[in-house]
């Protein structure tokens, strides 16, 4: 992003729409440019060579100024190549330290050079010195009294008084010397600096929209918005290619492969809240704005539309609009894919989370079950009025979708509009009970009971309660979502279902697993496999099988170890080897070895009929014996 003064713009279209003056292939003076950005690229190497100083740099680059009679792009390149140099102050104390020329030039005492070579004295501190001396003699001004002064630091310091003069004002920003200076091309200035437009035009947007293709490019841009804290919502704008069909049917992004459906390209639009809609942090608010800019414009077929707030030359304020997209005829400087991901991974390499509130319950959650599939940001519930949402949670399980929104507080207008969405959903999906969706609403105590809230908050929110049962409804506070009505609600549609399948005939489906068990071959059964293959819950089949094993644990020629089926010759087999075998380790290297899964390892020793010895927590030390 660039000063907003060098921001270069015309507005057309009888003062409706506003652009900045990229340097485009269209425009007939782009191989000036290029020319230019060259040129001043080789102005920064050849100082880079001679170690010039910063003032003898800026004053080259304002001759660039007239001679290209365009200040603001001269200047809005250097600014940028300017970022991609490093100034010091002039390092003469190393260079005369690492050759001991300092004695020879000055002609001083070994004494003195030794007190120089010990430490480093800084410019301030030469400064210092030579104004408390100038003080002690009353601030003398003739040439030779000042001569007189330099000469007497020089003594001290053992520097020569040529020296000295030069170190004096050497970490002035003028008198920097250019030490390093990473390297670019003129065409990728070029780009840099269209999308340094870009971004600087965004700082002053009331509002943004753009708009994608693919359903995992809108992942990335989705993530991206919401990792830098914008306020945003989307929007499904229809496509003819979904006319006709069931409009009270819920349509999500993606297919179950990941691929985007084809009716919904180029027809989601994101709307972002410009930072001057807040009140407060618009210069943070801003900044986040033009971060995003890069991601969009890196990932394929965008386009892009905002509402610039600019000042007329009568000083009033008046809203412009600008409009771009991925066919633009510049050329715009992208991130790569690895750096957009860099991202959402930055600072402590867990802000896959938008806070810790919600890193909190799904690490809660993971801990505390294991059977549902939990998935962070899914994909958008897309209704055919046109709106969307994403749901911070979604949990997965035989082919049921629960869905949880946590609700926290940002500005009222913010709040009230995602009441207004979620209540949109619930009753459209309760209009539709063939397409009904789980959602579960977490609400920030502070907001719902909130003694300030308007009597409109307040009947927005009843408005809403009162769509849904209570046990969808899940208050928290003291930002620590409860995690007891989440598992509650999941144990429900769990011993649901398992009602379902007892009613829909499970029997029948356990007699045909069953009977594939005398014509199974294999030694090692998972039962996971089975509940998979048979779309059946997994606790339920165990519980079945469990009953047909009776006492024994049997079922037919297998024995029930743990979630598995283990037949009994490989059982017979398993106990001749480790009839040798004492040690525990070594005994399970042998099961490991003929197949066996580690999580029933244990189980199967003592199927066995062997007895684990311990002697301390170190496995390496423990024993098997053969009861008796």
């Amino acid at each position: 992003m660039l000063p907003h003064q060098l921001l270069r713009f015309k507005v057309t279209n009888k003062g409706k729409n506003i652009a900045p003056l990229l340097c485009d292939f269209s425009n007939p003076n782009f191989n000036l440019y290029v020319h230019l950005a060259d040129k001043m690229i080789s102005e920064l190497n050849q100082s880079l060579l001679v170690n010039e100083k910063k003032g003898e740099l800026i004053k080259k680059i304002s001759l660039l100024e007239s001679v290209y009679d365009d200040y603001k792009l001269v200047r809005g390149l250097y600014t940028l190549l300017e970022r991609r140099c490093t100034f010091d102050d002039i390092n003469i104390f190393s260079k005369f330290n690492n050759t001991g020329d300092l004695c020879k030039v000055n002609n001083q005492s070994a004494d003195h050079a030794q007190v120089f070579n010990k430490k480093y004295l800084s410019p301030s501190e030469i400064r210092k010195m030579l104004y408390e001396l100038s003080s002690e003699r009353g601030y003398s001004l003739t040439s030779i009294d000042r001569t007189e002064i330099f000469n007497v630091v020089a003594a001290k310091t053992g520097i020569p008084p040529d020296i000295v003069s030069l170190l004096m004002w050497s970490d002035l920003e003028e008198n920097l010397v250019l030490e390093r200076f990473e390297p670019i091309t003129a065409e990728n200035l070029i780009a840099w600096y269209n999308l340094s437009l870009i971004q600087t035009l965004m700082f002053n947007c009331i509002k943004i929209e753009f708009s994608l293709t693919g359903g995992t490019n809108w992942k990335y841009a989705l993530r991206a918005v919401k990792r830098l804290g914008l306020m945003y919502a989307l929007e499904y704008r229809s496509h003819p290619a979904v006319k006709g069909e069931d409009e009270n049917v819920f349509r999500s992004m993606q297919d179950g492969d990941g691929s985007m459906k084809s009716e919904f390209k180029d027809s989601i639009i994101c709307s972002i809240d410009g930072p001057l809609s807040l009140f407060k942090l618009t210069d943070r608010y801003g900044a986040a704005i033009a971060k995003l800019v890069p991601i969009i414009i890196s990932l394929p077929s965008w386009s892009l539309k905002a509402w610039i707030v600019r000042k007329t030359f009568a000083s009033n304020k008046k809203i412009y609009e600008f409009e771009m997209s991925e066919s633009s005829s510049c050329k715009l400087a992208e991130p790569s894919m690895s750096s957009i991901e860099s991202t959402y991974a930055q600072n402590s390499g867990n802000d896959y989370f938008d806070s810790n509130l919600e890193r909190n319950f799904a690490s809660r959650f993971i801990q505390s079950i294991h059977d549902w599939k939990m998935t962070r940001e899914p994909d958008p519930l897309i209704l055919p009025n046109g709106k969307a949402m994403i749901p911070d949670f979604l949990f997965e399980k035989y082919e049921r979708r629960v869905y949880l929104e946590i609700v926290g507080f940002w500005t009222k207008e913010y709040l009230f509009r995602k009441v207004q969405k979620l209540e949109t959903i619930i009753n459209s999906a309760n209009a539709n009970q063939r397409n009904k969706i789980d959602l579960l609403i977490a609400i920030d105590e502070g907001v719902y009971a909130s003694a300030k809230a308007s009597s409109i908050e307040r009947d927005a929110w009843h408005s809403l309660i009162s769509t849904i049962s209570d046990k969808r409804v899940i208050l928290y506070n003291n930002q620590n979502i409860p995690l007891k009505p989440v598992l509650v609600y999941l144990k429900t549609i769990d011993e649901e279902n398992t009602k379902n399948l007892i009613e829909s005939g499970f029997e029948d489906i356990l007699d045909k697993i069953l009977d594939s068990l005398d014509n199974n071959y294999e030694e090692v059964i998972s039962i996971t496999d089975l509940a998979n293959k048979w779309n059946v819950q997994l606790e339920f089949l165990l519980k079945v099988l469990q009953s047909q094993a009776e006492n024994r644990n049997r079922i037919d020629n297998y024995a029930l170890v743990d979630k598995y089926l283990i037949s009994d010759f490989k059982l017979e087999k398993l106990k001749s080897l480790l009839k040798s075998i004492d040690n525990l380790n070594e005994a399970n290297d042998v099961l490991k070895f003929n197949g066996i899964p580690e999580s029933c390892i244990l189980d199967v020793i003592s199927k066995l009929g062997f007895e684990i010895v311990w002697y301390g927590i170190d496995s390496s030390r423990a024993s098997i014996k053969r009861n008796v």
